[in-house]
Order: C-alpha cells, then sequence, then structure tokens
C-alpha cells in the first residue's frame, strides 16, 4: 500500500474485501478524533487543520445499518480462508 492507502480496522477491511464498498461505523470513527460526533460527520475543521481530503475517508454509517452488498468478486474469492487459516492456526 502506498503512503495514502486507506487503512481500516479488520472488520472493515473484511467489508471491503467481500463488498469493495469502504465504510465505517460511527463507534470506531469516532476513535479516529477526525469525527464532528455531535453533527454525525467528518469534522471539516480537523481535516482541513490536519489537510487530509474527505476522500481519503470511508463513508460514515451507524453501526446497525446495511453498508454493502455481496460482490462477485467478494463471493468467489478465497481470500477469505486463507487469510483466516494464516490467523488461526494453533501451534
Amino acid at each position: 500500500m502506498g503512503a495514502h492507502s486507506p487503512r481500516h480496522v479488520p472488520k472493515d477491511y473484511i467489508r471491503y474485501r467481500l463488498t469493495g464498498d469502504r465504510a465505517i461505523d460511527m463507534a470506531d470513527a469516532s476513535g479516529t478524533l477526525m469525527l464532528d460526533v455531535t453533527n454525525r460527520r467528518w469534522s471539516s475543521e480537523i481535516l482541513n487543520g490536519a489537510k487530509i481530503p474527505k476522500e481519503w475517508l470511508p463513508t460514515l454509517h451507524e453501526s446497525p445499518d446495511v453498508c454493502g452488498k455481496l460482490s462477485k468478486e467478494g463471493a468467489d474469492a478465497n481470500w477469505f480462508e486463507d487469510w483466516h487459516a494464516r490467523r488461526c492456526r494453533r501451534g
């Protein structure tokens, strides 16, 4: 990944791989300290001050929202099986 590539928490990365959609829930977004919690949006003041383009950030969603549909690529890929096997081996 390049210097300005999107970063994801694990569950958001899995969602991205399955759907192709970059999304984050409000709880995780608040942990970035870039969320305007009162208005439930990315803080323009913080983003502008840090020179972070809003386009770099995922779409905001409330935790129970449906925020993507399984893509054909996500359904056909075997990456999850490989990823899971590497992280869940017992030794």
